[in-house]
């Protein structure tokens, strides 16, 4: 089922489906500013990544002596979330493990995640409860996808900062190869060209980068989307030209090359006190 948010300035709409963004429009103008999950390029518009982000080696970890196996991105963007709360400005929605999540995941826990409109903005928010009984390990992220044609015309990426910055590539199978390079900007600004894609995600790394903005070609800024975690990821299908890019803020990324699988261990790995709870958000600002 979908549901529908509005104020003086936006309207959104989600889906019970993965808690998945689908719509984000600006009402002035009925300019519509997210992905349409079209599968021609990608059949998703905003998922919720969860327990891990990007890809396992193998498909696969250990925990307490016991191998595991996961698709990229975890279950949460494939599962079906409970509306949780409805409020005039604001739509949470729950998903709780259970016997099939526990069959891949051990973990007992609560996954919130929220959408509120505040004037031109959309504040995400989400809260992880641990309720097992010992430490629960985790990885979460974000993947909204933002319209943006950089093959017909020029569209640029702004920064938070004027300084170079560094990031790294993933191989074949989705994993990090641990080899930093340096992306040259433009005072503040990037070009956007799909060649920036052709080793997939882009991985920015240690609280580089907190704000990343959308510019049309005249340098109009459109889109800005300002986040509270340690890692970046930018995105756009390789080689198809694709008319969107990915503004990803993560808690967590994929296993390095030479990950040895064991999930205690893996790179960023979130990890929860028994009834702890993890919160992290994220804002998309409409110009």
């Amino acid at each position: 089922m979908d549901y529908t948010l509005k104020n003086e300035y936006l309207t959104i709409k989600i889906s019970d489906d993965g808690a998945q963004l689908l719509s984000l429009v600006r009402n002035d103008n009925k300019k519509e500013y997210l992905w349409n999950g079209n599968p021609k390029y990608w059949n998703r518009s905003a998922p919720i990544l969860f327990p891990i982000v990007g890809a396992l080696k193998d498909k696969k970890y250990k925990y307490n002596g016991k191998i595991y196996t996961m698709s990229n991105h975890g279950f949460a963007r494939d599962s079906k979330f409970e509306l949780n709360k409805k409020m005039d400005n604001k739509l949470s929605f729950l998903l709780t493990s259970n016997e099939n999540t526990k069959k891949i995941y051990p973990f007992d826990f609560t996954l919130e995640y929220s959408y509120e409109l505040r004037n031109n903005q959309v504040i995400v928010e989400c809260n992880v409860a641990n309720k097992s009984d010992d430490k629960m390990y985790f990885s979460i992220g974000a993947h909204p996808a933002f319209l943006c044609d950089f093959s017909k015309e020029k569209f640029y990426f702004k920064f938070d900062k004027k300084d170079n910055f560094k990031y790294k590539l993933i191989s074949d199978e989705g994993l990090l190869i641990d080899k930093a390079y340096i992306m040259e900007l433009d005072n503040d600004k990037l070009l956007i060209q799909s060649h920036m894609f052709d080793k997939d995600a882009l991985i920015i790394e240690n609280d580089q980068i907190h704000e990343v903005s959308l510019l049309d070609e005249k340098l109009n800024e459109y889109v800005k989307v300002k986040f509270d975690t340690h890692l970046l990821g930018l995105w756009s299908p390789a080689k198809k030209n694709a008319p969107f890019v990915c503004i990803e803020p993560w808690c967590g990324r994929c296993d390095r090359v030479d990950s040895d699988g064991e999930f205690t261990k893996k790179d960023y790995i979130n990890v929860l006190e028994k009834d702890g709870v993890f919160k992290s958000s994220y804002s998309i600002e409409i110009k």
